[in-house]
């Protein structure tokens, strides 16, 4: 899903800026990770498989343009920054979301949490990436 969606998430960038692609992308693994709450230990694989792949594919979509909107609005001499921010703060909200799951008794439970938060935290990126990317370009006031 990963080697598809970010694919397409760079030919649909290159041609229409990074708004489509992030808000596209962000609304589809918030749908997704949603699901997810819906699922339980004794949940079906078939259920499930669709929740994973919309947020894979999802995640994976939004992720060139959203890389591609930093480097384009980022002054050249800061770039760098902008870019280790940008890692630093996915890698901040994986492991937020793993200590979610963690200080739970059961895997479940956590699960549920972590998946509400950050299918609420995707939802939140895509109203904000509707509003603020436009045109390949980031409002200036953003």
């Amino acid at each position: 899903m990963v080697f598809i969606a970010s694919t397409l998430s760079g030919r649909v960038t290159g041609r229409f800026g990074p708004r489509l692609p992030m808000v596209i992308g962000l609304a589809v693994g918030s749908a997704g990770l949603l699901g997810m709450i819906l699922a339980g230990a004794a949940t079906n694989y078939i259920f499930i498989c669709p929740m994973l792949l919309a947020a894979g594919f999802g995640t994976a979509f939004t992720m060139p343009a959203m890389t591609n909107a930093v480097i384009e609005n980022a002054p050249e001499e800061r770039s760098g920054i902008a870019l280790a921010v940008l890692n630093a703060s996915r890698q901040v909200g994986v492991a937020l979301l793993g200590s979610l799951i963690s200080r739970r008794v059961s895997f479940v439970p956590g699960m549920h949490i972590a998946a509400g938060v950050a299918g609420g935290v995707f939802l939140i990126g895509c109203v904000l990436s509707f509003f603020a990317v436009q045109q390949g370009k980031i409002k200036a006031e953003i």
